[in-house]
């Protein structure tokens, strides 16, 4: 969404560590990829089960360029990604006084 004077992006990675995860932008394009991996293990009654999971994602959003992309910051809390995107001085309204 938008907000003064930045956009707000949030993003549900349940599961995925920082490590795994990778923000690039580049010409007004914001791209977040990834991958998580699972295992379990349950042993009982004389069988044991073994089950892996693996996968990839990858989104990209197109962003212009009136965001300042050297002041991007991200934060991972509770498996929510959330980056907040400024936007540049010159691509906030200005206001220009009018003379009597």
């Amino acid at each position: 969404w938008e907000e003064e004077g930045a956009y707000r992006l949030e993003a549900d990675l349940p599961g995925v560590e920082e490590k795994d995860i990778k923000l690039e932008f580049e010409n007004g394009l914001l791209s977040i990829s990834g991958e998580k991996k699972a295992s379990s293990e349950k042993q009982e009654k004389g069988h044991l089960r073994r089950e892996r999971f693996y996968g990839q994602f990858k989104r990209s959003f197109r962003l212009g360029q009136e965001v300042n992309g050297d002041k991007i910051q991200a934060q991972l809390k509770n498996g929510i990604l959330v980056v907040t995107l400024p936007k540049k001085e010159e691509s906030k309204p200005k206001l220009i006084p009018i003379a009597s």
